[in-house]
């Protein structure tokens, strides 16, 4: 279901987007640059610190879109996406930009997702299904009763 996104809707869907996809090319970049000095560790943390980033990005393009499962997948990409990046921050893979992204704005999306229930959930635009009523009796309904009771 698609609804027409409010100002507040798309500006969380771009700043998941911009956020997503920086830590996203980080997370990659960091794969590409230590997978062939066999540092496993370092490769771990950049795929899944990747891995949930991209859904952090496609959670923000579902907020633009107005899609209705937006709330959740970013929801799910701010818990995958902060305590990977905590931990890599912890042991060094990432600087205080990775850190400030990949930490600090997951969890505070997290604390406006909380805050405000019904922010990127798919409004309906339609009411509840119309009533089927009998249209109302015509002349000739009206004086066939009057036959069949005399």
């Amino acid at each position: 279901m698609t609804q027409r996104p409010g100002m507040a809707v798309m500006i969380w869907g771009v700043l998941s987007m911009l956020a997503g996809a920086l830590m996203t090319e980080g997370g990659v970049m960091e794969v590409i640059a230590y997978w062939p000095q066999r540092q496993i560790s370092n490769v771990i943390v950049g795929a899944l610190g990747a891995g949930a980033s991209a859904i952090l990005l496609m959670s923000g393009a579902a907020f633009c879109a107005g899609r209705s499962f937006g709330r959740q997948t970013a929801i799910t990409g701010a818990i995958g996406m902060a305590p990977i990046h905590l931990v890599g921050w912890v042991l060094g893979f990432v600087g205080v930009f990775g850190a400030l992204a990949g930490v600090a704005y997951p969890t505070l999306l997290l604390l406006v997702l909380r805050a405000k229930p019904n922010l990127g959930t798919p409004v309906s635009t339609e009411a509840s299904p119309p009533r089927i009523e009998l249209p109302p009796p015509s002349d000739h309904v009206k004086q066939r009763a009057a036959l069949n009771a005399a």
